[in-house]
C-alpha cells in the first residue's frame, strides 16, 4: 500500500522536523518546503493528498498559496500556524482552507 503524501509548508525547520517525524511514524510520506517558492515547485511536480500550511512564510503568505492552489486543485489544506486570531481563521476558511 502506498503512503499518503503530505506537503508540509513552514519556515520553521526545527518544528517541521518534529511534525515530519511524527507523521512519518504514523505511515505518511512527508515532503517539506520552507518557502512558498519551493511549495509551488513541488505542487507543480507532485501530487499530494494533504497540505499542512503555515501562514507566515518569508516569501508569501499561506493565504496566498491557498488562494492560488484553489484555482486548480481541491487537495485538503490545513493551516498550521502560531497565528490564532479569529480573523485569520475566518480568512483561511473563506479562501478555501479546510481547517
Amino acid at each position: 500500500m502506498n503512503a499518503k503524501q503530505i506537503l508540509l509548508v513552514d519556515d520553521d525547520a526545527s518544528l517541521s522536523a518534529i511534525i515530519r517525524q511524527m507523521l512519518e511514524g504514523c505511515g505518511y510520506a512527508v515532503t517539506y518546503a520552507g518557502t512558498a517558492e519551493k511549495a509551488y515547485n513541488l505542487l507543480t511536480d507532485q501530487r499530494f493528498h494533504l497540505i499542512l500550511l503555515d501562514i507566515n512564510l518569508p516569501d508569501a503568505t499561506g493565504f496566498e498559496i491557498c488562494r492560488t492552489l484553489r484555482e486548480a486543485s481541491s487537495v485538503p489544506v490545513i493551516f498550521a500556524s502560531a497565528r490564532t486570531s479569529e480573523d485569520d481563521r475566518i480568512c483561511g476558511l473563506e479562501i478555501g482552507g479546510d481547517d
